[in-house]
């Protein structure tokens, strides 16, 4: 059997060993919701529509989540095999044996299984990086007749790919960034020097990348029928991080609070009560004490307190800042929610198990393969550190310092860790939870980084050993 049939034959059984062990895909409570718009075809901009309306497409197919995971799950194994494939690796089954190490490491696996957008996203992500890794920036010859089709197809798909990582999640588009500075550093070619060639493609990645945010927003918002006010929660979380790294209940001084007190719920929080819910983790813990803007006029006046709360008062926010992407890390000794997803009907979001098989049209019993499955992942992430992605962040910084130095061997894992820690870093501004999947491409994306600079340098020791045939003759 030649290397790449044994890549494809890997793959092949890979995949299908993915969808045995994950059937027919794990719910939470936020893909549930989007199972229920999908269902209705009314969409809520609560999470990025786009992916409810792909849902109702696959739920046309196959009712429930199986039509979504097997989307995904195609969309990561085949991105898998591409990257793997474009290595080059001499020793067929080093290759076949990294790519299962790969997916079916735990930290990599163990939400694989869940119908959410961070998964979603980084299968478009990986994909798009296996196509990128395919693309030759020489012509073909003009005599193949069926060459500019085939580069057309090539650049829609990646097109398509790097605009739904980008809807699915906002900000996805700073592991976008990663991934469209790899494109432009191929387009661009041996002509250029490397140093040139690389501040080159990564200048041309960021407008490309902002042009893309604002085609999936412009998309997502068009196809919105319920808009939501839905930056209040992470607005009230950083004004709340901020007033308790004063101790100052500053806002009732602000010329907005005639306009803010007006939406709480109940009576005006004191400094005493969120001092008491206040947690730099989690987010949804304010609730309580959460200002609703009903109108327009009271979002942005909640908005402008917000912005010209971090500008008089930067020290605090930063201080604030740090202790949710501490949270977000792992780098404190609490735990992250999420890091295994196999969620049985108790956690989803219908508690009743008649009631989600009625709306969801499947029973969420887990098989006693699935629920000894979910034991020992759920035993490896709190028994190892291998679930905090702290770890991850250091290795993507290895990873692109040691690429870097040897560019032209490993282009690809250079821009993966670049993509990966530009991802990671809109965590800082954005992020209002320390939940395992926010950080699932930052692990992914280390995690294929370092097995392909380990494949790299265990194929010239088994070339030095051996003469072996070329991946690709």
């Amino acid at each position: 059997m030649t290397n790449r049939r044994l890549l494809a034959a890997a793959t092949l059984v890979g995949l299908i060993l993915t969808l045995i062990l994950n059937y027919p895909g794990f719910l939470t409570w936020d893909s549930a919701a989007q199972l229920m718009q999908a269902r209705s075809g009314r969409f809520v901009d609560w999470h990025p529509p786009i992916m409810s309306l792909l849902w109702r497409w696959a739920d046309t197919i196959v009712s429930g989540p199986f039509g979504m995971l097997v989307l995904q799950t195609l969309l990561l194994w085949l991105g898998a095999y591409l990257i793997f494939r474009h290595m080059g690796l001499r020793s067929g089954p080093l290759a076949s044996g990294l790519l299962l190490l790969f997916m079916f490491f735990p930290p990599v696996f163990s939400i694989t299984g869940a119908i959410i957008k961070d998964v979603l996203m980084a299968a478009c992500l990986l994909l798009a990086f296996g196509l990128i890794a395919t693309f030759k920036s020489q012509p073909h010859s003009s005599s193949d007749a069926s060459a500019p089709l085939g580069r057309y197809v090539l650049w829609g798909t990646m097109i398509v790919c790097l605009l739904f990582a980008t809807a699915v999640r906002y900000n996805g588009v700073g592991a976008v960034f990663g991934a469209v500075a790899f494109l432009a550093y191929r387009v661009l070619g041996n002509r250029w020097k490397l140093p040139s060639r690389t501040g080159l493609a990564l200048a041309l990645a960021f407008p490309c990348s902002l042009v893309l945010l604002a085609a999936s927003l412009g998309i997502n918002r068009a196809i919105t029928d319920v808009r939501t006010k839905i930056t209040t929660a992470h607005e009230w979380h950083d004004l709340a991080g901020i007033m308790v790294q004063r101790d100052d209940f500053f806002i009732v001084r602000h010329q907005t609070w005639p306009t803010i007190s007006q939406m709480f719920r109940a009576p005006a929080p004191s400094l005493d009560d969120i001092k008491e819910l206040y947690d730099p983790g989690w987010g949804n813990s304010l609730g309580s004490t959460r200002p609703v803007p009903r109108t327009r006029n009271e979002s942005l006046a909640l908005r402008r307190l917000w912005l010209e709360s971090i500008t008089d008062h930067p020290g605090a926010y930063l201080k604030h800042r740090w202790l949710v992407i501490r949270e977000v890390l792992g780098i404190s000794s609490q735990g992250l929610r999420g890091r295994v997803i196999m969620t049985p009907v108790s956690a989803s979001r219908y508690g009743d198990p008649e009631e989600t098989k009625r709306v969801t049209g499947h029973d969420y019993r887990l098989s006693r393969v699935q629920v000894l499955l979910r034991r020992g992942l759920t035993m490896f992430a709190s028994k190892t550190p291998l679930h905090r992605p702290y770890l991850y962040l250091m290795l993507a910084s290895l990873c692109l310092v040691l690429a870097a130095a040897r560019l032209r061997q490993d282009d690809i894992v250079m821009f993966l860790a670049i993509s990966a820690l530009a991802h990671e870093s809109t965590l800082f501004v954005v992020a209002s939870a320390a939940v395992y999947r926010y950080s699932y491409w930052l692990v992914l994306s280390a995690w294929l980084s370092f097995l392909l600079l380990l494949g790299g340098a265990s194929d010239q020791r088994f070339a030095s050993d051996s003469v072996g045939s070329r991946f690709d003759s």
